[in-house]
């Protein structure tokens, strides 16, 4: 193995250590706000040894490339955690998509990033309960993240043949900026408004994109469903910062503070005196908690699809340094 000092920049802090210190395996992410997840991935396998920090200490320069520069370098006990972005969706198309895929020690998020594994479906339910105490009987986010994946898949796929054939017509952020939202869903009406509205946007967008060649579009349709990406889940794969701050934050929102009414009113409601009812509305208002600070704090995500391809690379992982 090459020396670290003459091939790393010394930003790359700790990579000697790495490999003398068997006893130590260390994990380098993309930023400091990733390390919890990774974190909590690797410890849930039973990997507890392990040193996570960013690739590089200057924040102006963390991300993906800063990790990625480390990857000659990457062995048992030097680990690179990175968001997949189009990366897995591109398999071995590109020089990155290949190394991501076939190196047995980068680790890959195979959503877009990690911001949209933190809003599956199947974990904002508890997310909701952990910021109000209270169940969530109002909302269906199982119901509304299905509709709108069926909406934008076949955008996303334009945008998957504008990305790959460097096109330049119908970009990620183009994509982006068609299927957010613009304020808060109507959670008492399930989205369905905002959903109508989308569905014009997403019309008169496809209108103005030259079709598609048949067979890419079935082909690519194909090796999404191989790759476990459908009509049903394609939010998962979108830009994560898109889904989370223009998506999901507009939901989670509104319906915390339609939840949180409805405690209050349910304690003006108690035959109790009204300093005990003061008392009551206290303490729950102690115990209520951002909602957006529990989702971006969330570790709770075992029951994501995706989590469990991680698992099955740790697990890959775990037999190689056996």
């Amino acid at each position: 193995m090459s020396d670290l000092n003459s091939n790393i920049n010394s930003e790359h802090y700790k990579a000697e250590d790495a490999l003398n210190n068997r006893n130590t395996i260390f994990i380098y992410v993309e930023s400091e706000s990733d390390i919890s997840f990774w974190s909590s991935i690797f410890i849930n396998k039973g990997i507890n040894n392990i040193d996570v920090s960013p690739a590089s200490k200057t924040s102006e320069k963390r991300g993906k490339q800063e990790v990625m520069k480390l990857v000659e370098e990457a062995d048992v006990n030097l680990l690179l955690c990175v968001d997949s972005d189009y990366d897995y969706i591109f398999e071995n198309t590109t020089d990155i998509s290949k190394e991501i895929n076939t190196n047995s020690f980068i680790f890959q998020t195979y959503s877009y990033s990690i911001e949209n594994i933190k809003c599956n479906v199947n974990t904002l339910n508890d997310v909701v309960y952990e910021s109000t105490k209270v169940e969530n009987t109002i909302f269906s986010f199982s119901d509304f993240f299905t509709q709108y994946s069926e909406l934008i898949f076949e955008l996303f796929i334009y945008s998957i043949y504008d990305e790959k054939n460097k096109i330049g017509s119908f970009s990620i952020n183009d994509l982006s900026k068609i299927i957010t939202f613009g304020c808060n869903i109507n959670i008492d009406k399930q989205g369905i408004d905002e959903l109508v509205l989308l569905k014009d946007r997403v019309s008169e967008k496809k209108r103005n994109l030259d079709s598609l060649p048949n067979d890419f579009f079935y082909e690519c349709e194909e090796n999404l469903t191989k790759k476990g990406i459908n009509r049903t889940n394609t939010y998962l794969f979108i830009k994560g910062h898109t889904l989370l701050d223009n998506i999901v934050t507009l939901i989670l929102k509104p319906l915390q503070k339609r939840i949180k009414d409805i405690k209050y009113k349910e304690i003006s409601k108690l035959d109790v005196s009204g300093v005990e009812k003061n008392k009551l509305r206290t303490q729950y208002a102690d115990n209520i908690i951002d909602v957006i600070q529990v989702l971006q704090q969330n570790t709770n995500f075992e029951n994501c699809s995706l989590i469990e391809k991680i698992n099955s690379d740790i697990q890959k992982y775990k037999t190689l340094n056996s």
